[in-house]
């Protein structure tokens, strides 16, 4: 349910072009090694403009592969949450260069662009809830309100 919560936010909730859309998307796929998911969206993405070059890339989670900035740090950003649930300072700042904050959200505050989502390994002690990382992905669908 989280992932297709995310999947909903990703597609109707950013501004992402529809060729960003679709490359966060596959890197998805691809890093799930999910054929249904790659079968569905790689026809998507030919339509958005990706070429076989680039949905091989993606698909070798090459991302240099990718000629525009901003679609670079989608896929990269995208995979790093993937992997560690999280986006170190660099990871964030690369997003924000080339992505840019959306309309409401103020550089010191990114915990309103980015939000817990996942707890930790073995939880706080004590049993009481994880800690919030400032730049964790929530997957819960954010109401525009709340940006």
């Amino acid at each position: 349910m989280a992932l297709q919560a995310l999947g909903a936010a990703v597609r109707y909730q950013t501004t992402f072009s529809d060729r960003a859309r679709e490359i966060a998307i596959l890197v998805v796929a691809a890093y799930r090694e999910s054929d249904f998911e790659w079968y569905a969206h790689e026809a998507v993405g030919r339509h958005a403009g990706l070429t076989d070059a680039e949905l091989d890339a993606l698909r070798d989670h090459d991302y240099d592969g990718l000629v525009a900035h901003d679609e670079r740090a989608v896929a990269r950003a995208t995979h790093r949450l993937l992997e560690t649930g999280d986006l170190d300072d660099d990871a964030f700042a690369e997003a924000v260069d080339a992505l840019g904050l959306p309309p409401g959200v103020r550089a010191a505050d990114p915990r309103r662009l980015l939000r817990h989502a996942r707890p930790a390994a073995a939880g706080p002690a004590g049993g009481g809830p994880s800690p919030v990382s400032a730049r964790s992905l929530d997957t819960r669908t954010v109401a525009s309100s709340e940006l």
